[in-house]
């Protein structure tokens, strides 16, 4: 136990420098290390920071890059700080970089920046610059803190990370978890318009397998009101159908028939009646 005990204090010296006024945070070169968590919704490149969080970089499905800073214990109200690009200590020819003021919001989750701030911090650690964040103590406000992400170990994380949002699904969850599609009057068939839509939705759910499908059918007003509600119930079970077709598991999608019960617009005229005669698709997580 005696060498573990004598090597400790070495390691917190390099993970955190207190000089007077000012305490920093940051990953010692042995310990500066980047971790990819990839999916076709989601790409997160991340880095600890000891004794402070977590500093991730994220894309998703259908949006920009995000820079996002995780803190141990949360902040308990919003501040202000400032931001820039900082050389490493054996970088001798290096500048820092002003990059200007951020605000700090409250919790856990203080600093959010998206694009082009995400970019321009990414871009800099390909320099080898440190992004750093620096900003009075939330204690009493004493003392600065500045916390630096290390560009240490990072290009072959980058190399991944950047193969990850190329795969990423072109549109994000909330584009995608609802769909009204029309169909001809008295018809159940599947037009080339719905067909596009229901790829999407299809390209969505064998990724994440979590999600399940409520397929409700609508007719207009036209006719019996008992041949509506089995008409609108053809149109969601085609749906359903055309789902399976292309590998959805028949336990995620659920069908209802609601036949002329919910109309959208009026049946008076033919262009109302159009927009009635409809399946909704929708994505549950």
């Amino acid at each position: 136990m005696k060498p573990i005990i004598r090597l400790l204090p070495a390691v917190v010296l390099l993970s955190v420098r207190v000089d007077a006024g000012e305490l920093r945070y940051g990953a010692a070169p042995h310990e500066a290390a980047w971790t990819l968590s990839a999916s076709r919704l989601e790409c997160r490149l991340t880095q600890a920071i000891p004794h402070y969080g977590v500093a991730a970089f994220v894309q998703r499905s259908g949006d920009g890059l995000n820079f996002e800073l995780c803190v141990h214990h949360g902040a308990p109200a919003p501040s202000a700080g400032r931001l820039a690009s900082e050389p490493p200590s054996w970088m001798h020819t290096g500048t820092t970089r002003e990059i200007g003021a951020v605000s700090l919001a409250a919790g856990k989750r203080p600093l959010v920046l998206a694009p082009p701030l995400a970019r321009r911090l990414l871009a800099d650690l390909e320099l080898g610059l440190f992004p750093t964040v620096s900003y009075r103590d939330w204690a009493d406000g004493r003392d600065q803190v500045v916390v630096s992400v290390s560009a240490v170990n990072l290009r072959q994380s980058l190399d991944a990370f950047h193969d990850c949002v190329a795969r990423l699904l072109p549109f994000q969850f909330k584009g995608i978890r609802y769909s009204s599609l029309n169909f001809p009057r008295s018809g159940a068939k599947l037009d080339a318009v719905a067909r596009a839509r229901l790829d999407q939705v299809v390209q969505y759910l064998l990724v994440d397998t979590s999600a399940r499908v409520l397929v409700r059918g609508h007719s207009d007003s036209h006719g019996f009101r008992r041949q509506n509600q089995a008409l609108s119930l053809h149109r969601a079970e085609a749906v359903k159908a055309y789902l399976v077709q292309q590998a959805v598991a028949p336990s995620r999608i659920t069908v209802e028939g609601v036949g002329e019960r919910k109309p959208v617009a009026s049946n008076r005229n033919a262009e109302g009646r159009a927009r009635n005669r409809r399946v909704e698709v929708s994505l549950i997580r």
